[in-house]
């Protein structure tokens, strides 16, 4: 969950383990209530769309017109990113790099200026990655 890594969510409020940075943020039991009911796109507009990314689709929009607006630097590169994924709910969308720190999760193309910053990413979605996200 962030910087701090624990192996059970549980930890982040357990005694041994508690991190205050969390656990004084919130309750477990809101926690697990924020998680399970977060939704960022409404579920009835999903028929008439190839986007794989749909249920996060608006997030991930203003966060990259949010980056798009920061400075840029002239020396910039595009390379694969993957957002670490263990989870057994992706389908195919979970992507496998060797050669990445990181090897299983969800792959995007990032282009990031030579601070690091991130200007601009598309979400890999296979074939259809930079296909229109609405069908005919």
């Amino acid at each position: 969950m962030g910087i701090t890594d624990l192996p059970s969510v549980n930890d982040y409020w357990a005694m041994e383990t508690r991190v205050p940075q969390v656990a004084n943020l919130m309750s477990s039991e809101r926690f697990r209530l924020l998680k399970r009911m977060v939704h960022f796109n409404d579920n009835s507009k999903i028929p008439g769309t190839i986007d794989r990314f749909f249920k996060i689709r608006p997030l991930f929009s203003f966060l990259n017109n949010a980056f798009k607006t920061e400075t840029q630097t002239p020396n910039q590169s595009v390379d694969e990113v993957m957002i670490a994924y263990k989870g057994k709910r992706a389908d195919n969308l979970r992507q496998y790099i060797k050669n990445k720190p990181e090897k299983w999760g969800f792959k995007r193309f990032a282009r990031a200026s030579e601070d690091g910053f991130i200007h601009d990413m598309v979400l890999y979605q296979g074939k259809t990655t930079l296909e229109p996200m609405v069908s005919p």
